[in-house]
Order: C-alpha cells, then structure tokens, then sequence
C-alpha cells in the first residue's frame, strides 16, 4: 500500500493496476527454493500525476537486494557521461558530491575537483581514490558541506522518501550549483520493453513530464539536457519560483501510459498464442527476461532454455528457479523452433544459419 505521493507528500492517490508475481530479485540467483515473487501496485498522483508503486517492506528490500545484483562497472557509459558534462561544466576546484556511487562511482573518474561519495556500501577499491565518503543513509546523515555539483545516476528511482532527499540536496547545494540526474526513461521503455518498466527496484517510474514536474516542486529548474533516449539525463539548477504545471493533464497522460504498458505486454501474448511453436529458447539471462516471463501469461510452458554468452551466469536460474541457464551451443541451436531476443545487439551472438529462427520482441512491440 501507498499511504502518501514520494514526490509532493499527496494523499490523494489513485491505483491504476496490480501485477501478481513479479520477482523480488529480477536477477540470476542460486537455486533458492523459497518463491520470492510479489505483487506490484501501481498508483499515480492526483495532484502532481506521478506513477510510483506501493511501499515496500524492510524485510522485502532485504530479499531485493540479495544475492546477485550485477551492478555492471560501466565504464564506456561512465565517460560519455563525462564528456557531455565537461563540455558544459568546469569541475576545477568544485566540490562534487555522488549519491548512490559507492559501488559504480561516477566519481572514479573524474580527476578534478574535491570528492565526496555517499552510500549504504562502498568498494574497497575506492579508498585509494582521493575521495571522502559519507558512509549510510545520506537522509540520516549530519552533512556541514555545500556543494558545487550533486550527481544522482540511477539513484532517484530507488528513493523511498524522494522529497525529502530533494529537499536535503537543495539545502547542500550552493547557489550556482547544479544537479546532475539521470534515471531510466520510461517513455522509451515503453516503445523497447514495457515489461522492464514495473519491478521492485524501482519505486518511482519517470517520463520525461513528471520528472521536470518534480523537480520544479522541490525549487529546481532544468538547466541543461543531455539525453532523452534510454535514459533521461538532465542537469537542474536552483531556483525559489516553482513553475505552475496541469496537473489534471500529468495525470490523465500518466493513467494512458499505465494502459499503453498493458495493451504491449498483452500484443506480445497474444502474438504467442498463435504461435504453435511449444520449443523455445530465450537469449539473454538477465533482469530483462526475468522481467518479460513473468508478465506472460502464455510463454510459461514454451519456454525450455534460456541461453547467454556470459560465463558467470551459467549454471544459474531464473523464472522462479524453473530454467537453468544454459551457455549457447548449437546443440540447443538445433533443437529449438524459436530463439526469442529482446534487444536487438543480441542478434551478433547467433550464429547465421540460426538466425531465421529469431523472433525479436522489439519488432512485435512496433508491429513489424
């Protein structure tokens, strides 16, 4: 249950939709026998439109955030991150401050300016990095430090208590500071993989709209925007005027992306019920086709492989502990009717001669 809007503290919430038996941790695990599915409940705002799902439990974040989590050291997407700032800002002797950067810090990277990283756990391998840390929950934490620039990269989506965080960020930072944020763009999700957009690690689901909404209700104003793609990747400077938006607008724009998401995930069913095949594989063992099988209703019992190229998921399951991962061979190749891709780079894994047995979700989304 949602008792109160994260972004503007609203009482007045409006659910849209339950999901039944989405995985608490969408990635691959060891053979664990006990069901960690969940339901997912999806409200959006009256007042200020934002999509957010309920408040989860201590005892369900700790089954989240168990076991394997791959937290991918990215460091090409770190850099562009980088490049695109450095052409607009300088960092020379700024205080930066990178929330949520203990174990993939942005931070790592950027040789100028005095650093700080604040998190729940923080590698050991940054200490050595002519960086301080404020070590826990940035929330509780006593800071007497204003900073030039605050950097959120796919921390938002995770905040419990956004406001407030906001609020606090606003506070620290100085006058002509900014803040930097990136988070998944659900506007592309939904052209991409609408089943990806509603899962337990995110609690708070942004379009473009509802981002800058927030914002301007905390007393920031976009300054800057970087990308709208993949991911929404804005800068936002301070500001005391706090832009009018319609509200009744954000909401019923909301309420028909909710229902977009669906009709999607229903079309790809549907497509697989007229689909006779009863022999399929999937390739890509991550959260993504964790995500996918549990919003099919049909896919349940025509899927029998799920293959990838990465060595350290093999032997591993997903789908409730019911599919083994399997490395690609053409054992499996040969055996298959259909081999089910979610991303379009995945194709380069196939060997040629298989190719003809691709079915790309992508495409059935478009209506290709």
């Amino acid at each position: 249950m949602l008792k109160k809007c994260r972004a503007c503290n609203s009482i007045d919430l409006f659910l849209s939709q339950v999901i039944n038996n989405i995985p608490l941790n969408i990635w691959p695990q060891k053979n664990i026998k006990q069901n960690n599915y969940k339901k997912i409940e999806i409200y959006i705002c009256k007042t200020c439109g934002q999509i957010q799902i309920q408040k989860l439990q201590n005892i369900l974040l700790n089954k989240i955030y168990t076991g394997n989590t791959y937290n991918f050291d990215n460091k090409n997407q770190i850099i562009y991150r980088l490049k695109s700032l450095k052409k607009v800002y300088n960092f020379k002797n700024k205080k930066l401050l990178d929330i949520g950067g203990g174990t993939n810090p942005f931070l790592k990277y950027v040789d100028e300016g005095k650093k700080w990283i604040s998190d729940f756990k923080i590698n050991n391998n940054l200490k050595n990095n002519n960086t301080k840390f404020i070590k826990g929950d940035f929330l509780n934490k006593k800071i007497n430090i204003n900073f030039d620039f605050v950097f959120l990269f796919h921390t938002l989506e995770h905040f419990e208590n956004t406001s407030f965080y906001l609020k606090k960020i606003h506070r620290l930072l100085n006058k002509e500071g900014r803040l930097i944020i990136e988070v998944p763009n659900a506007n592309y999700d939904l052209k991409k993989n609408p089943y990806y957009i509603f899962f337990h690690m995110h609690i708070t689901i942004y379009k473009y709209e509802n981002l800058i909404n927030f914002l301007s209700l905390m007393g920031f104003k976009k300054d800057k925007v970087f990308s709208k793609k993949e991911v929404l990747f804005l800068s936002f400077k301070k500001t005391n005027l706090k832009e009018k938006s319609n509200y009744k607008k954000l909401f019923l724009s909301s309420k028909k992306f909710i229902k977009n998401v669906f009709s999607s995930i229903s079309y790809i069913d549907k497509f697989f019920f007229k689909n006779n095949s009863n022999n399929i594989a999937i390739f890509g063992a991550g959260g993504s086709t964790n995500l996918f099988l549990a919003n099919s209703k049909i896919l349940k019992n025509k899927i029998k492989y799920i293959i990838d190229s990465d060595k350290k998921k093999e032997n591993l399951y997903l789908f409730n502990n019911k599919i083994r991962i399997k490395k690609i061979s053409t054992h499996i190749l040969d055996n298959i009717e259909n081999l089910i891709i979610l991303n379009e780079s995945h194709i380069a894994h196939i060997p040629k001669k298989y190719r003809k047995k691709i079915i790309n979700i992508v495409d059935i989304i478009n209506g290709k």
